[in-house]
């Protein structure tokens, strides 16, 4: 009867402790959303870094889609940076004048245009956007430096006529 007793007190302290150690276990990502993740989330740095101001300007003459390489921060300024339960966010673009720590919410001149450096990114299956949530999915943060690298268009659907960026890959910045 003490050994049994000893079992179960040691068999419960053994399972407390590794539902401690192991946070998240059994709220992990489903199947689906493991493969996309697996699929987009980028291990080598891409290159072509393009500006939001130069991608719109070729958009604007003529172009409809276009492949682009972005550099910069989950930022949406005065707003939400993350879609709730969506793979989306809001981007600034990082390179500017003050280099590629580039803030161009601080900054004065940037912050008169915000479509020049402002964009919205998704990622997509089967053309539907991920219904899991970016933070999860890649483990991302707000004011998180990354690089996309997706499909451009311009976004006509309302009146900030954003960049919109379909994401077909995420690679996160290591910090310096």
């Amino acid at each position: 009867m003490l050994r049994l007793r000893r079992y179960v007190l040691c068999s419960t302290a053994l399972l407390g402790l590794s539902m401690l150690l192991l946070p998240g276990c059994g709220e992990g990502l489903s199947a689906d959303a493991e493969q996309a993740r697996q699929e987009f989330l980028l291990t080598a740095r891409p290159s072509g870094e393009q500006t939001v101001k130069s991608i719109r300007e070729a958009l604007t003459e003529g172009k409809t889609e276009l492949d682009v390489v972005l550099i910069g921060r989950i930022d949406g300024g005065q707003m939400p940076a993350f879609e709730e339960g969506k793979a989306a966010f809001l981007f600034a673009d990082g390179i500017g004048h003050g280099g590629t720590d580039h803030d161009p919410f601080a900054c004065k001149f940037c912050s008169k245009n915000p479509e020049n450096y402002a964009a919205t990114v998704q990622f997509e299956v089967d053309g539907k956007v991920l219904a899991t949530d970016a933070r999860n999915l890649f483990g991302v943060k707000e004011r998180q430096k990354v690089m996309i690298k997706g499909k451009a268009t311009l976004d006509s659907s309302d009146e900030t006529n954003l960049l919109a960026i379909k994401g077909t890959g995420i690679f996160l910045v290591p910090d310096k």
